[in-house]
């Protein structure tokens, strides 16, 4: 069987065919077939397809024999494989092959490490190819053992395009029942062997592994199993692109003592091994191992996707994903640990930092351990940074989020719950920042039955910093009432650009002795400054005057595109923030600004939803992080807030989707489908950008 895509990549669904291979027609020309022939399907079947080569000299005489009972290819005159060039081809399994959808996917999944059951009864490949005379030019496929007897071969089929990719799927001979062993799958181009690929068929291994997981030579080297039961885990599966060795631990049950086998093999996501280490017996029935896989002294690792295959006699057990990235840019200035209460008390508007725990010592009825630090260097939107916590032993007891900065110099507090049951036993922790999937920083901290907690200071000063205006819940009882609430606080902006007008909506953040901050996005305010732009009151009798504009540096779309604009002092009221992390699905929110602001005059919109998902990732670079919700806005609420039903700010309001690619292709209209900025990250942002203008930045 095959299926075929383009080069472009870029194609329309093809209707329903079972299964059966297929070809894609481009976009226009779909579009084209459908406007004139409604009835006609975009897709078309291929027939079941195949291919024969020789890959050694006895292979080479059989393969002459078929050629020549393939007289009937003559009729199309002499042609030269050279002329076609294959960029790129590897092993599929026909699991992979029926799971490809052409549409959606560049190409089906490789059968990494070229390792098959003795029970597969075809053998597919995959492969990219340039320079083809369409209906000219040829490919086959075909399989051979290591005697050189073919064992399965297929139709030769002719190129439909220049340049594209083809995936065949050939059927191993009814006769041949495979044995474990090496065999050879090779690509024909034109009646003559173009490509080359080893395989192996294994024999099912008895050997189970329950857990597995990718380490550092580091890790590896520092790992006591007399006093550890593991080494520490690669969190993330980051690796640097300086790395020469991949690790892994596994645990495994059922192997035969010295008989068994397991080896560590690493490849590319196209399939090309770039590494692995030897084969090794299993000297226990059961057990744990860590295993280190050097990389290929000819291999130059890049920033991009890799996979690491663990073999159990020969056929494979775990496949491990994992990534490279460039050199860490991102400086660890300061880090130390901090209490659940630090963490709680800390107010960013009044303190630079929570209070440490200087002692690093924890009680055993500790749940949370935390963490502040403070960075520079970070790239916006890329970068990331997480925190987890260890045993003495080794054992991880505690794993955060992986978290993207949002900023490239600052600081950062996280509270990482404990997964342990129970109280803490007595004795030496560790504490490891993760930046870029790397350990960057660890802290060793203590658990004792007589620690005491350290003091910290108030949640709220007394007296608001530099004559901070506190923001007053509203608790209000309906939705009413949060309306007359807030809405003095949510002012329109208008901002002139050279050429156009935008409009969009802020809220009160912040009101001191410097003036008043209010909130919007980044995409509100761009292209205009400050003489360009100004505020107006919901009652449209007041209009602010704008000192200055700070916008944070994510792009815009993201979940950093906040901005940040000062006016005067005023009497106006900041809004109160909630916990976005307390969030949940189907919760009662509702938003207010002012949407459809060119065409509607008057005060702002109000409209009600519920929490459609919370953490959504829209693949901005920040990951999981969106509220999704069903409280309508249109162009002009961007930077508005969204609010529970008490009148807090659980969200800033930034994106809505108002179509999607549809099937068939084109695009199809869909409802209800907005994003909000969660309140605590927009308040972290917040209060940096602020720190930032008040320090003439």
């Amino acid at each position: 069987m095959s299926k075929t895509v383009f080069s472009h990549f870029a194609r329309p669904r093809p209707q329903p065919t079972h299964r059966r291979p297929r070809l894609v027609v481009p976009f226009v020309a779909a579009l084209l077939v459908c406007m004139l022939a409604p009835g006609l399907p975009v897709a078309s079947a291929r027939t079941v397809s195949g291919g024969h080569a020789p890959v050694a000299d006895a292979i080479a005489a059989a393969w002459r024999d078929d050629v020549a009972a393939q007289s009937r290819l003559a009729v199309r005159g002499p042609r030269s494989a050279a002329s076609v060039s294959i960029s790129q081809a590897y092993l599929i399994t026909e699991k992979s092959f029926n799971d490809w959808d052409p549409n959606t996917q560049d190409a089906p999944a490789p059968n990494t490490g070229n390792v098959f059951p003795t029970s597969a009864r075809q053998i597919g490949i995959f492969f990219k190819y340039q320079g083809a005379t369409p209906n000219n030019d040829t490919y086959q496929f075909v399989l051979y053992n290591s005697g050189g007897q073919s064992i399965g071969k297929g139709k030769v089929h002719s190129f439909g395009r220049q340049d594209g990719g083809e995936a065949l799927l050939v059927p191993i001979d009814d006769a041949v029942a495979l044995t474990a062993g090496s065999y050879q799958a090779v690509l024909l181009i034109d009646g003559q062997p173009k490509t080359r690929i080893t395989w192996t068929a294994g024999q099912a291994s008895p050997v189970s592994v329950p857990t597995s997981f990718l380490i550092t030579e580091q890790s590896f080297n520092d790992w006591d199993p007399s006093k550890q039961d593991r080494p520490t885990a690669n969190t993330g599966n980051v690796f640097p692109a300086s790395a020469s060795k991949v690790g892994i631990f596994f645990t495994y049950k059922g192997a035969r003592a010295n008989s068994d086998t397991y080896q560590l093999l690493l490849y590319t996501t196209s399939g090309q091994r770039i590494g692995g280490s030897h084969v090794h017996k299993f000297t226990q029935a059961s057990g744990g191992e860590a295993l280190m896989a050097p990389l290929d002294s000819s291999y130059t690792l890049r920033p991009g996707g890799y996979q690491a295959v663990l073999l159990a006699d020969g056929a494979r057990a775990v496949t491990l994903d994992w990534t490279v990235t460039g050199s860490v840019a991102v400086v660890i200035t300061k880090a130390y640990l901090i209490t659940a209460r630090s963490f709680d008390n800390w107010d960013p508007n009044a303190q630079d930092a929570p209070a440490p725990n200087t002692s690093r010592v924890f009680g055993t009825t500790t749940t949370k351990v935390g963490i502040y630090f403070t960075y520079s260097g970070a790239t916006v939107g890329k970068d990331t940074f997480q925190f987890a916590l260890y045993s003495a032993s080794g054992g991880q007891i505690g794993s955060g989020r992986v978290h993207t900065f949002s900023s490239s110099n600052s600081g950062e507090a996280l509270l990482l719950p404990l997964s342990v049951n129970g109280p803490l036993s007595p004795g030496s922790y560790r504490a490891v920042l993760l930046i870029d999937g790397q350990p960057k920083t660890t802290l060793t901290w203590t658990v004792s039955t007589g620690a005491q907690v350290p003091p910290v200071t108030p949640q709220r000063p007394v007296v608001p910093s530099r004559g901070q205006v506190p923001a007053q819940p509203c608790n209000a009882p309906n939705l009413q009432r949060v309306v007359s609430c807030v809405e003095s606080s949510v002012l329109r902006v208008d901002v002139h650009l050279s050429n156009a007008e935008a409009q969009g909506t802020s809220f009160v953040y912040r009101v001191d002795a410097t003036g008043t901050y209010l909130l919007t996005n980044k995409h509100v305010i761009e292209g205009g400054n400050a003489a360009g732009t100004q505020l107006i009151s919901p009652d449209g009798k007041t209009t602010y005057k704008v000192l200055g504009i700070l916008a944070n540096n994510a792009p815009s779309g993201t979940a950093g595109d906040l901005a940040i604009i000062h006016i005067g002092p005023t009497t106006l009221r900041p809004l109160a923030f909630g916990d976005s992390d307390t969030l949940a699905q189907g919760q009662t929110v509702a938003s207010i600004g002012y949407g459809l602001a060119f065409q509607l005059g008057g005060p702002p919109s109000v409209t009600e939803g519920i929490v459609s998902a919370v953490g959504r990732d829209l693949n901005d670079g920040f990951g999981p992080v969106w509220i999704q919700h069903q409280s309508t806005i249109n162009h002009g609420n961007s930077g508005g807030p969204l609010l529970d039903l008490k009148g807090n700010v659980v969200g800033v309001n930034t994106l809505g989707i108002d179509q999607l690619p549809g099937d068939k292709g084109g695009n199809e209209p869909v409802q209800g489908v907005f994003f909000a900025i969660p309140s605590n990250r927009a308040q972290l942002i917040a209060n940096r950008l602020i720190a930032s203008m008040e320090n003439g930045h």
